[in-house]
C-alpha cells in the first residue's frame, strides 16, 4: 500500500496522489499546505516512485529546518535529488512492498 503520510521531525505530512505529469511534474512539496503530492500514475512499488517520494520528503525536511531559506533553490534541488537517488539505491527500495 502506498504511504499516505510521512512524519518529518514531529510533523505529520499528508501525501496526496494526483495527476501531475501533465503539469510536467512527478511530485511536489507544498510548504504552505505542508503536504506532498505525487503523480497518481507512478507505479508502486518502483524505484521511480521511491525516488520521487524521497525527493519530496527531503524538500519537507529542508523546509522544517529552514534550510530552504539559507540556500539557493538550485542547490536545494541538487541536494534532494542526490539524497533521494542514493537512499533509493542503498536500500534497493524498488523491491519493498
Amino acid at each position: 500500500m502506498r504511504p499516505d503520510h510521512v512524519n518529518v521531525f514531529g510533523k505529520r505530512i499528508p501525501i496526496k496522489y494526483k495527476r501531475l505529469k501533465a503539469k510536467g511534474m512527478l511530485g511536489c512539496y507544498d510548504c504552505i499546505k505542508q503536504e506532498i503530492a505525487i503523480d497518481a500514475g507512478l507505479k508502486y512499488p518502483s524505484d521511480e516512485f521511491w525516488r520521487v517520494y524521497l525527493h519530496e520528503v527531503f524538500h519537507a525536511v529542508f523546509a522544517r529546518h529552514s534550510f530552504d531559506q539559507t540556500i539557493s533553490p538550485e542547490l536545494e534541488e541538487m541536494l534532494v535529488n542526490s539524497f533521494a537517488l542514493k537512499v533509493t539505491e542503498l536500500f534497493n527500495l524498488e523491491l519493498k512492498t
